[in-house]
């Protein structure tokens, strides 16, 4: 069965939408990988957290990112998001930008500060469905290492997820503490 696309077509939408066609029911697929590029250096599945407040938009990401190959937990709220990380290291956290409790540009600033003076840094990716102008440019000024606008796209994530590999020494799944 064949599926339809709305104009405009975005180029991840297309991908995707081929993809589907193109794969079989066992599984394999055809000439199109959908795989991500991403392999985290420590082997296994990426851990990344999803800091989201809206039910709906937690389980959006969290499949996109279990299709690219990513463990993923979810963090309610800003607060929330930095006790798990203070208690478990992540390749990269995805978060929402308006937040209850903590909103992103204060938790990426307490995030950066509790990394001060170690080795350590943890890949702070922005989505926001407030795609302004000089939104991307606030979030990097305020310490995140890129930006997503909502809805999120699979291609979007590939993409940033190739960028966000780290050394092996940074990644420890034991649950300590590397902050």
């Amino acid at each position: 069965m064949f599926g339809s696309l709305t104009k405009p077509v975005r180029p991840s939408q297309l991908l995707d939408a081929l993809a589907t066609q193109w794969t079989r029911g066992d599984g394999s697929t055809g000439q199109v990988s959908t795989a991500s590029d991403f392999s985290p250096l420590s082997g296994g599945e990426p851990w990344v957290l999803v800091v989201e407040d809206n039910v709906v938009n937690q389980r959006v990401a969290e499949r996109l990112l279990q299709k690219e190959g990513c463990k993923v937990e979810i963090a309610g709220n800003g607060r929330e998001a930095l006790e798990k990380i203070s208690t478990q290291s992540y390749e990269a956290v995805f978060r929402d930008c308006q937040m209850p409790v903590m909103d992103g540009l204060e938790a990426v600033a307490e995030i950066r500060r509790r990394e001060a003076g170690t080795h350590s840094h943890t890949p702070v990716i922005a989505m926001t469905a407030n795609a302004m102008r000089g939104d991307r440019e606030t979030c990097l000024a305020a310490g995140m290492d890129d930006y997503i606008a909502k809805p999120l796209h699979s291609g979007e994530l590939r993409r940033v997820l190739a960028t966000i590999q780290r050394p092996v020494s940074q990644i420890d799944h034991t649950g300590s503490t590397s902050c």
